[in-house]
């Protein structure tokens, strides 16, 4: 019976306002602002709105690279440089060739441009591919020419400096 009695009690402190029903933490009940908790929460989301409008916007982070991030970074763009240069040297070559064999007047407007020419291909091993073919050097040097096209556009794209 005297638990039953200091319930009531409690209830009774309650509906009169004189307790907080969370002891821990009475700026939930809004005791200690002056806010009751629908006017809390409405003021949450309120924080979670500008929360999620803050979040939808890139952070763009600007940082300053150290020495050793710096020389890194020299020495990588430096080594792609050399690789667009010599994928512009291939392809120039290519053109050249192309061009001079288109040139020549001894060839008719339908005939083969890369008659009397030779394709030779040797790996590590010593093994060699030879080859006279036109049908075959022709589509050989514009594949080479793409790929190379293609490695240029992939190093260039790689060549960035951050900000």
């Amino acid at each position: 019976m005297k638990i039953t009695a200091e319930k009531n009690d409690t209830q009774n402190a309650k509906s009169n306002g004189a307790i907080s029903t969370n002891p821990v933490n009475p700026v939930a009940n809004g005791s200690a602002n002056g806010k009751g908790v629908a006017d809390q929460l409405s003021d949450t989301k309120k924080g979670e709105d500008a929360m999620a409008a803050v979040k939808a916007e890139p952070v763009t982070a600007k940082f300053a690279l150290n020495l050793d991030e710096t020389l890194k970074l020299v020495e990588k763009l430096a080594k792609k440089t050399v690789q667009r240069d010599r994928y512009n040297g291939y392809i120039k070559t290519l053109e050249d060739f192309v061009v001079e064999q288109q040139d020549e007047e001894d060839f008719g407007e339908d005939a083969n441009n890369y008659k009397g020419c030779e394709l030779t291909i040797k790996d590590s091993k010593g093994n060699v591919f030879y080859t006279e073919r036109s049908t075959v050097i022709g589509p050989t040097i514009q594949f080479m020419a793409d790929r190379f096209k293609q490695r240029l556009a992939e190093v260039e794209a790689e060549i960035v400096i951050p900000s």
